[in-house]
């Protein structure tokens, strides 16, 4: 749950900032925030801290988090800045109440070789694929999600899939030709 991102002043992206004092000290003052947010994000998963505390906690945090996102308009640096060590609390406090009821995040992740000899994974959710990629998983990465989207993209310009699957429950797919152009012995 990142705050409202702050772009470092540039000639590109916003030639008027290049040189604003207040911009680039906005910019900055979020750095200390982005790196706790990230670290707490790489502990519980992406988006999952705030739904293991009390729903008090939470509701701090997001009106905490609100606040700053309000704060970040680039005309008020010692605002913004108080906002931003809020925040900075905001998110040890929900590690700390965390902590006391729940482990941190361990990636719940499924590894194959695939008939290629290419490595695949598939993890339970979103916030398992990203912890096991950032503690150096390798290969491919899906999420259970996306598995089911590319599925779903398959059944629909693949109709065969379906009608196996309905007329032979239990069926297991075991190669996948790009035309079939085979005759089948009945």
């Amino acid at each position: 749950m990142k705050h409202k991102r702050t772009r470092k002043p540039d000639n590109f992206t916003d030639p008027h900032a290049v040189g604003s004092t207040t911009l680039d000290a906005i910019h900055h003052a979020t750095k200390p925030l982005d790196k706790i947010a990230t670290d707490m994000e790489r502990k519980w998963g992406v988006d999952r801290l705030p739904s293991l505390v009390s729903p008090e906690t939470a509701a701090k945090f997001g009106s905490a988090k609100a606040r700053l996102d309000a704060s970040l308009d680039g005309s008020n640096v010692d605002e913004a800045v108080k906002r931003l060590s809020v925040m900075v609390r905001a998110w040890k406090a929900l590690d700390e109440e965390a902590e006391r009821n729940h482990e941190p995040l361990v990636a719940d992740v499924w590894t194959v070789i695939d008939d290629c000899g290419e490595m695949r994974t598939i993890a339970r959710s979103t916030a398992d694929a990203t912890k096991y990629i950032r503690e150096g998983g390798k290969g491919k990465v899906y999420s259970t999600q996306e598995v089911v989207r590319i599925l779903d993209s398959w059944e629909k310009q693949n109709d065969l899939t379906n009608v196996i699957k309905a007329e032979f429950p239990g069926s297991e797919i075991v190669s996948i030709k790009e035309t079939l152009d085979d005759e089948l012995d009945f």
